[in-house]
C-alpha cells in the first residue's frame, strides 16, 4: 500500500503503533467522537424510525436504508450513496438520511448535491464536523476564504478533528497572504504534544511558500531529525534543497530516508530527479494544494489503520481540492481494494496517468485485482502490455508468473519468473521470494532437481523465511529424503508461525514419515483444527488414525478430503484407501496396533458403497446403518435426527458453531455404538453431547 507515506496517527498519540482500536481508545479517553461513527458526529446517532404498519412509500424508504447500509458495509460507496438519496427523496426531512446521504456523497466523491446536503445537515445540527468541513471547502474552492475559515472554526470538537480544523484555518490565512495569522493559529496546537508533528510539518509547508527560507529549513530539519522514515516529510524537505539548487544535501535527505524505510517508487523516482540534476518548484506550490495536504495527511494515516469511513471521507475532500493527486488516488484505489470492491479500485487506479511514478505499479495492482475477480485473460494482458513498455521490470515478472502459479500453469510461471531471476546481478535476502515462487513451480512439474535447487538459494538468502522452510521440509518429507534435516527445518518454521495450519500440517506429517503416530495424530489432529477446510490436511489426519488404530476416524477423515475436493490424483488415491486400507506398516514391525471393532456388515461391502456414492458426489457417510441401540442422552446434551446430506462435521457445525466441526469426534465417540464404522443415514437418532 502508499500507506506508511504519512506518519501513522497512532505513532503520534501513543509513540508506537497501536492500532484502530488503540487510536479509538486514545481519541476516546481524550474526548473524540468514535473514528468509525464520526460520520454521525452530533445528536442524532439512533436508527430512523418508521410505522409498523408500513405503506408502500415508507417500505421503500426502509427498503433502501437497509440496501444502503448493505452496500457501505461492502465500501461500495457509489451504489450506498445511490441507495441513501432514493430514501432520502422520499423522506427529505429525516436527519439521519441527511448525515448518511452528505457522507456518502462525499466517500463516493458524488459532488452534485453536496453542498445543498451540507447545508441542511447543519440547519438541524450545527456542530456535525463532516458538513462543516464540506461546506468549508466549498467556500475555499470559490476564493471565500472568511467564510471557508468560519466553517474550518466550528468543525472541531474531539482532539483529531481540532486538528483538522486548526491547520485548516491556517491555510485560509496563507491564502489571504496572512501568513504570521497563519503560524498564530498553528501555535494552538503548542500545548497538544501528539499532534506536535503535523503541527511543524504544515508550519514548514507554509514558510517554504512564502519564501521563508531560514525558518523552513529549520523546521524541516527538526522534524527530519526526528523522523526519517515518512516519505511525505523525506520528498517535501528534499524539494525545498532542490528548489534551492543544494543537490547533495537533497540527495543525502533520500539516501537517509531509505537508510530507514522501503524503497518506495516516489522515492526512486525522486533520487534520479536529484541525480539528473532537474528543476522543481516547491513540493506545495499553492494554498489549495497545502489545504489538501491537510485532508490527504490525515485521510491516510487513518484508512491504514482501519478508519476507513471516515478516513475516505479525508481523501475525498483532498481530491476535491487537487483533482490530479495520485497519491490521494492510489490511497482510495487500496481502500476499495482491501474491501474487495476491485471494480471501484481499478477505476481509482486508472485515474492515475502514465507520467506518474506510481503508474507501473498501478498496472501490477490493476492486474491483481483482476486476477482476484477471476479475470485472469485481462490481467495477464494488462502485465504484458507494461512488460512491452518496460521490459525490465521485475515487479511486473514476479506478478505474472505468481499469477500463472495460482492458476496452475506452472510452465508459464517458470518463464516469467526466470526472466525476473535473470535481472538480478547478485541476489540479495530480498530477492528469495523469486527463487521460492519458481521452486514451487518446478515442484509442480514434478522438476525436483530444479525445484531443490531454488529452494536452496532461497533459504540461502533468507534463512529464517517460514514459507521456505516449510515447503523444502515438507517436500524432503513428502519424498523420504533428508528426515531429520526436513524435520529441524519445519520445526523452525513453526516457531516462526506457530499458528500456521500449513506448517503444523508439515510437522505432523514429517512425524509420520518418521513413524512417530501418536506424534503425528496430535499435531495433525491441531493442524485441521487450525486449517478444517483442506483437503490434504483431512487425508494426512486419516493417515494417522488408521496407523493408531482408529480406524473409522480415519475412514471419516477420507471421505471428508472427498467432500473438500481433493485433487484428481489424490482423490484417486484416497478412495483406494477406503477399499483397502492402508498397507502393514513396515517402519513398526511387530508393534500392536489397536484394531477397529466392524459391526454389521463385512467392512469390504460397506466401503463399496462408500465409493460409489463419493463418485456420484452424495454423502459418503449416509450409506448403511446398523441396527440402532438404545441410547441415553448425557446431562447437558440432546438428540439429533439425521437428515439427508448430514456429515458429523456439518451436524458438530450446526450444534458447537461454524469454527467447530472439528469437534466431531465428540458425537462420533457418543455414538460408536450406533455409527459404528459404517456412518449416518437419514432417519437415524443421534446423541449430541455437551462439550
Amino acid at each position: 500500500m502508499v500507506s506508511n507515506i504519512f506518519l501513522n496517527l497512532s505513532e503520534i498519540l501513543n509513540k508506537k503503533i497501536i492500532g484502530l482500536a488503540g487510536i479509538s481508545v486514545v481519541l476516546l479517553a481524550m474526548g473524540a467522537v468514535p473514528v468509525l461513527s464520526t460520520e454521525n458526529e452530533g445528536e442524532h446517532d439512533a436508527e430512523p424510525e418508521y410505522a409498523e404498519d408500513y405503506s408502500e412509500s415508507s417500505s421503500s424508504v426502509l427498503g433502501s436504508y437497509l440496501a444502503g447500509r448493505v452496500a457501505k458495509d461492502e465500501r461500495d460507496f457509489g451504489r450506498a450513496s445511490e441507495l441513501f438519496r432514493r430514501a432520502l427523496e422520499q423522506d427529505p426531512d429525516n436527519d439521519l438520511l441527511l448525515q448518511h446521504s452528505l457522507s456518502l456523497d462525499v466517500s463516493a466523491g458524488n459532488w452534485g448535491q453536496v453542498y445543498e446536503t451540507a447545508q441542511k445537515v447543519l440547519a438541524k445540527n450545527k456542530k456535525h464536523h463532516i458538513a462543516r468541513l464540506v461546506i468549508g471547502v466549498e467556500e475555499f474552492r470559490a476564493g471565500k476564504y472568511r467564510q471557508a475559515r468560519q466553517q474550518f472554526s466550528q468543525a472541531g470538537r474531539s482532539p483529531l478533528s481540532l486538528l483538522v480544523s486548526i491547520l485548516s484555518q491556517a491555510w485560509t490565512y496563507k491564502a489571504e497572504g496572512l501568513t504570521e495569522l497563519a503560524y498564530k493559529n498553528l501555535s494552538k496546537l503548542d500545548k497538544q504534544s501528539w499532534a506536535r508533528f503535523y503541527q511543524l510539518y504544515h508550519k514548514a509547508l507554509i514558510a517554504d511558500l512564502s519564501g521563508s527560507q531560514k525558518t523552513s529549513t529549520r523546521l524541516f530539519k527538526t522534524l527530519f531529525s526526528q523522523e526519517q522514515r515518512t516519505l511525505r516529510l523525506a520528498m517535501a524537505y528534499s524539494y525545498h534543497e532542490m528548489a534551492r539548487g543544494r543537490w547533495n544535501k537533497a540527495n543525502s535527505i533520500m539516501q537517509r530516508h531509505l537508510d530507514n524505510a522501503p524503497a518506495h517508487s516516489l522515492s526512486i523516482d525522486l533520487l534520479e530527479r536529484i541525480e539528473n540534476r532537474e528543476k522543481v518548484g516547491l513540493f506545495i506550490e499553492t494554498p489549495s494544494q497545502g489545504l489538501a495536504e491537510v485532508f490527504y495527511g490525515i485521510g491516510d494515516a487513518l484508512t491504514s489503520e482501519g478508519g476507513v469511513d471516515i478516513g475516505t471521507i479525508y481523501l475525498q475532500l483532498a481530491l476535491r481540492l487537487r483533482p490530479d493527486f495520485p497519491v490521494a488516488q492510489m490511497t482510495l484505489a487500496e481502500v476499495y481494494e482491501d474491501s474487495k470492491q476491485y471494480a471501484l479500485s481499478n477505476q481509482a487506479y486508472g485515474k492515475i496517468g502514465e507520467d506518474s511514478p506510481l503508474w507501473s505499479s498501478v498496472v501490477v495492482r490493476k492486474a491483481f485485482n483482476l486476477n482476484a475477480a477471476k479475470r485472469v485473460g485481462e490481467a495477464k494482458e494488462l502485465l504484458d502490455y507494461l512488460l512491452k513498455v518496460q521490459p525490465n521490470n521485475i515487479a511486473a515478472l514476479e506478478a505474472q508468473g505468481n499469477i500463472m502459479r495460482s492458476h496452475k500453469r506452472y510452465k508459464e510461471a517458470v518463464i516469467y519468473l526466470s526472466k525476473a531471476i535473470s535481472l538480478i546481478d547478485k541476489p540479495e535476502q530480498a530477492d528469495w521470494k523469486y527463487y521460492y515462487s519458481r521452486g514451487v513451480s518446478y515442484e509442480r512439474l514434478d522438476n525436483w532437481t530444479l525445484s531443490e535447487k531454488d529452494f536452496l538459494m532461497a533459504m540461502k538468502l533468507n534463512p529464517n523465511q517460514p514459507l521456505v522452510l516449510n515447503y523444502l521440509g515438507y517436500s524432503w518429507v513428502d519424498k523420504g529424503l533428508h528426515l531429520k534435516k526436513a524435520m529441524g527445518l519445519i520445526r523452525r518454521a513453526v516457531q516462526e508461525k506457530p499458528d500456521d495450519g500449513y506448517f503444523v500440517d508439515s510437522l505432523g506429517w514429517a512425524n509420520y514419515r518418521l513413524g512417530h503416530y501418536e506424534l503425528a495424530t496430535k499435531e495433525l489432529e491441531r493442524a485441521v483444527e487450525l486449517l478444517p477446510n483442506d483437503p490434504i490436511l483431512n487425508d494426512h489426519l486419516g493417515d494417522a488414525f488408521w496407523r493408531v488404530g482408529r480406524k473409522t476416524e480415519a475412514r471419516y477423515q477420507w471421505m471428508q478430503a472427498l467432500d473438500l475436493k481433493a485433487e484428481a490424483k489424490n482423490a484417486k488415491k484416497i478412495r483406494v484407501k477406503l477399499v483397502n486400507g492402508l498397507p502393514a506398516d513396515k517402519k513398526r514391525k511387530g508393534a500392536k496396533i489397536a484394531q477397529a471393532t466392524q459391526v454389521g456388515k463385512k467392512f469390504s461391502d460397506i466401503v463399496k458403497a462408500s465409493v460409489s456414492a463419493a463418485k456420484t458426489n452424495k454423502d459418503v457417510g449416509s450409506v448403511v446403518t446398523p441396527k440402532a441401540e438404545k441410547q441415553v442422552v448425557p446431562q447437558g446434551g440432546q438428540t439429533h435426527q439425521v437428515r439427508s446430506g448430514d456429515t458429523l462435521w456439518k451436524i458438530a457445525q450446526r450444534y458447537y458453531g461454524r469454527k467447530n466441526g472439528n469437534k466431531f469426534n465428540a458425537i462420533l465417540k457418543a455414538n460408536k455404538g450406533v455409527i459404528g464404522s459404517k456412518g449416518l443415514k437419514p432417519g437415524m437418532k443421534i446423541i449430541i453431547p455437551g462439550l
